[in-house]
């Protein structure tokens, strides 16, 4: 094949040079022809020339691409091998880079890899589009869409030209009917332009999102005008997630029957919580995040006087960087017996510190008729200035659970028994000290798993030994020690706190049964684990 293509670009190079010598000998031959017209001749027979050839080109091309091995494959099979050159990772959030673009390469490939790339809607439908080359070709892409749903995420830029934004706008309104999935990151506050999107009617949209960017005026504040902007129908709409936005945006119909919503502002008040019930009434997962600076320059808010909240489909409540003086009043006010899951946590260990969260609030968290299963206590010691954070984590095999920060455990009176009575505790090595020291005398755990986690190697030399000898456990059986050190942990000092372990009231012989080890590390041989279950009696 590649020889008769080769002797035939030879015929028509060889009858190209003997056409245009002869040429040559009969122009220069007559003087009266001038040089203009032997240049456009030239050029003519030049251009004929190049146009067989790249036919021939061509046609040689195709003829191999036909035959190629992998141009037989079906079409099903190079779907797939499409969609797993686009496939994202599950941790990183889509990008034009690793949607789009290993389709856009893949059709450089040949014809027929590009007419199969080009004409299959389903590696369309997630778009990305962030920068000015990426939202020229959002129009595009959502055309090759077809009617699939579409996942859509882009960045209305602050310089973009008036013709880019324009089209942006009427390609995303026209696709409306079929996204399933839009997130929207605005850095201007231009409304008028991009609130268009959401004139058009949504049946398919499951998913919303709308980051205001940072730099922009805080909303109610600054001259920042509010604004119901959605108004088109969303009846699929399920989960939604607002940053820095007005509240007021979730006044509009589409909002009240999301399940899962994130908001996330500066400031939060506990007149802002109850109006974001008050437009979600079918929320079932609640998510609120402030910021640190917030809590610091808040004012110290009003009790509410009113009742209850509404909130009879509430069983998620996660509240981030919230003033714990908000919080107190956020959870007096909500049916915490009918909440499945509620996460207190602050990014600011020692501003949190200073507005801990109330006793009450504390003991209306752990209400329950039984006596939760699982206990994690964790925390920090700090240096400067001296304070001590506690992570504490209670839940139950009915996925029961509560999560909170606090700073002086004695404070929490309805927390003691809980400690005192879980089946299962767990414990930092390095808090174990100060949890002994904070529960009261005579201290009777009745755990019967007890799992100590070790994150420093020093923590093996003063973390457990003070405070073996204080406590007691009747009905312990297992223990277990985990370890995420960098360093080997030293052997004696690993097997000096395990006898400490056995040596509690009575646990040697038969009274503990196994011992657990995770993560150890010894800086001597393996043969020292079963030196230590040998020294110890009972089973490694």
């Amino acid at each position: 094949m590649a020889a008769t293509f080769d002797a035939r670009l030879r015929s028509v190079v060889h009858d190209f040079e003997a056409r245009l010598a002869e040429e040559f000998d009969r122009l220069f031959s007559e003087h009266t022809v001038p040089t203009a017209e032997i240049r456009g001749t030239l050029l003519r027979q030049h251009e004929a020339v190049e146009h067989a050839v790249l036919s021939s080109l061509q046609a040689y091309r195709a003829h191999l691409n036909t035959f190629a091995l992998i141009s037989t494959l079906p079409v099903e099979v190079l779907l797939a091998v499409f969609q797993f050159c686009q496939v994202n990772d599950g941790h990183a959030s889509p990008t034009w880079t690793n949607t789009l673009q290993p389709v856009i390469d893949l059709t450089h490939v040949c014809r027929r890899w590009r007419q199969i790339a080009l004409n299959h809607p389903s590696l369309w439908t997630v778009v990305c589009a962030k920068g000015h080359s990426e939202l020229t070709a959002l129009p595009d892409v959502l055309l090759r869409s077809q009617t699939l749903p579409l996942d859509i995420s882009f960045e209305w830029r602050r310089h973009a030209s008036h013709r880019l934004r324009a089209s942006t706008t009427v390609a995303l309104k026209n696709h409306m009917h079929h996204v399933r999935s839009l997130k929207v990151h605005i850095r201007e506050e231009r409304v008028a332009e991009w609130s268009r999107v959401f004139e058009a009617d949504a049946p398919c949209l499951e998913e919303f999102e709308l980051i205001r960017s940072a730099s922009l005026p805080e909303p109610n504040v600054g001259g920042v005008t509010l604004y119901n902007f959605f108004l088109g129908t969303a009846p699929a709409l399920r989960r939604a997630h607002c940053e820095n936005v007005p509240l007021d945006v979730l006044d509009s119909q589409v909002f009240r029957a999301v399940v899962d919503l994130h908001v996330s502002m500066h400031t939060i008040s506990p007149k802002d919580v109850r109006a974001i019930l008050a437009s979600c009434p079918n929320v079932d997962s609640l998510s609120i995040a402030g910021s640190p600076s917030g809590i610091s320059h808040a004012r110290a808010p009003q009790a509410q006087r009113d009742k209850l909240w509404p909130a009879q489909h509430l069983a998620r409540l996660s509240l981030t960087d919230i003033d714990p003086r908000v919080t107190d009043i956020v959870v007096a006010r909500l049916p915490v017996a009918q909440l499945a899951f509620i996460d207190v946590a602050c990014s600011d260990e020692e501003l949190f510190s200073a507005f801990e969260l109330s006793a009450s609030t504390i003991e209306m968290v752990l209400a329950r008729p039984s006596m939760p299963k699982n206990v994690v206590l964790q925390g920090k010691v700090h240096s400067y200035p001296p304070r001590v954070s506690w992570d504490v984590v209670v839940f139950d095999d009915d996925n029961w659970t509560r999560a909170f920060t606090i700073a002086r455990l004695p404070r929490y009176p309805a927390l003691t028994p809980v400690i005192q009575r879980t089946p299962n505790l767990t414990v930092s090595l390095d808090m174990w000290s100060m949890l002994v020291d904070a529960l009261p005398d005579p201290l009777a755990l009745d755990a019967q798993k007890l799992s100590l986690q070790v994150t420093s190697s020093k923590a093996v030399d003063i973390g457990l030994l003070d405070g073996c000898r204080r406590a007691s456990f009747p009905s312990l059986r297992r223990v277990i020690f985990k370890a995420k050190t960098s360093k080997p942990l030293p052997r004696l000092a690993v097997l000096e706190m395990l006898n400490k372990i056995i040596d509690l009231r009575g646990l040697r012989h038969g009274r503990l049964k196994r011992i657990v080890l995770k993560g150890i590390r010894p800086s001597d041989t393996l043969d020292d684990l079963q030196a230590i279950a040998q020294q110890i009696d009972v089973q490694p």
